[in-house]
């Protein structure tokens, strides 16, 4: 039981976000969920212990804001989970760089822009932050770098020593 815990649900209005958000809940889990659409959060909190967080992951100022709120509403923030995506079907031969950039800019952008102030966040209150993998985490670490360590082994072992040296954090992946 993770009576106590508390998880923060990024892209919590729908999908797998909300299904995690409710099984967590379920499982004696505080739980905040945050996304665009505030109208769908309410509606994946209602009856459960859940509280929504309207967030723009595109914006800067409002993702620092939210940290603050959830800090001060549970006092921490146990686990994160990103599932905010922004997707836009393209036809082959169109490449616009508008749609694509508002992919990158949620999708990738989005993570650090959580990434920073969360990781301070658990520096300053002492706790470590648990990173479980993803293809979004995946990016985070240059080709350069993948390529120079060849064996996926190695290129975690190298993020988790880098998180525990620079960061001051200890980071578990997962397959």
């Amino acid at each position: 039981m993770a009576e106590g815990k508390v998880a923060w649900i990024i892209g919590g209005g729908s999908g797998i976000g909300a299904a995690v958000a409710q099984k967590l809940a379920d499982a004696g889990w505080r739980v905040a969920i945050s996304g665009r659409r505030v109208e769908k959060l309410e509606a994946v909190a209602e009856g459960r212990d859940i509280k929504p967080f309207g967030l723009d992951v595109t914006d800067s100022d409002a993702v620092v804001r939210v940290i603050g709120e959830l800090v001060d509403t549970y006092g921490r923030i146990d686990l994160t989970l990103f599932g905010a995506a922004a997707w836009q079907p393209r036809r082959v031969g169109d490449y616009a760089l508008e749609p694509f950039s508002k992919i990158v800019d949620t999708n990738f952008m989005g993570v650090i822009r959580v990434a920073n102030p969360l990781f301070a966040q658990a520096r300053q209150a002492g706790r470590r932050t648990v990173c479980r993998d993803c293809i979004r985490c995946r990016l985070l670490w240059p080709a350069p770098f993948r390529r120079l360590l060849r064996h996926q082994s190695r290129v975690d072992q190298f993020a988790r020593d880098y998180a525990r040296r620079a960061l001051r954090l200890e980071i578990s992946l997962c397959r």
